[in-house]
């Protein structure tokens, strides 16, 4: 099909640049919830060996809502009970079933087969960019492209501007774009970070109920996308 565009050789990756260092870069590592742990045991290995650190599972530190140290909002949600497949799945010979394959832009109403869009749909094979793709996005859908700071003066109410951040995606939608970015970027001493999952999941919500959700990806740039398990 010509119009799906892979975006993957477009967006070849390059030497990363350092964005942030010292105090700047462990404040934001501790916005993001990053512990000793994540840096040590996890992260480490990723970048030493390029492969997964490999531990036991199991959680014995206190509920987010119990723990006197601070949490995410995102750690707040946890799975009662542990999902496993039997047999488990060979991610080499199945591989279709273990695709992160990701789309992007305007996919219409994706149930009416009669009138499917006609624009291109752009797709990349893993959901996660470095810094350098992520500028290379940037500039490539930079005409229908709307970044929106998910950050709210620490004076102001958070609730009035979740309720602004709604507003301001569905003018964009409306208004054309088909890529919205959600960014805590411009956090500071007087603008603290929207809680990315509360960002989006009002985004979203919003525009689901609108039913014009289909027609932008919305994408975050943001250090709160890390888990562990």
């Amino acid at each position: 099909n010509k119009q799906i565009i892979d975006l993957d050789k477009k967006f070849s990756k390059s030497k990363e640049k350092f964005v942030y260092s010292g105090d700047e870069l462990r404040r934001r590592q501790f916005l993001a919830g990053v512990s000793i742990e994540d840096l040590e045991i996890i992260l480490h290995p990723m970048v030493e060996e390029e492969k997964e650190a490999v531990g036991s599972m199991g959680d014995d530190t206190p509920a987010a809502v119990l723990s006197e140290k601070y949490r995410p909002l995102s750690h707040f949600f946890r799975q009662n009970f542990s999902q496993v497949t039997n047999p488990p799945i060979d991610s080499l010979r199945e591989n279709e079933v273990m695709s992160l394959k990701t789309r992007f832009g305007n996919l219409g109403n994706i149930l009416d087969f009669e009138n499917l869009t006609k624009e291109n749909i752009y797709v990349l094979e893993s959901p996660i960019l470095s810094n350098s793709q992520f500028e290379k996005f940037t500039m490539f859908f930079k005409n229908n492209l709307r970044v929106l700071d998910c950050t709210f003066d620490v004076q102001n109410n958070l609730k009035g501007r979740l309720k602004q951040l709604c507003s301001e995606a569905e003018i964009a939608v409306r208004e054309g774009c088909k890529h919205l970015i959600l960014s805590d970027k411009q956090l500071s001493e007087k603008k603290a970070a929207i809680p990315m999952t509360l960002a989006f999941g009002a985004i979203n919500s919003k525009l689901v109920n609108l039913g014009i959700r289909g027609f932008v990806s919305i994408n975050v740039q943001t250090g709160e996308v890390l888990d562990t398990h």
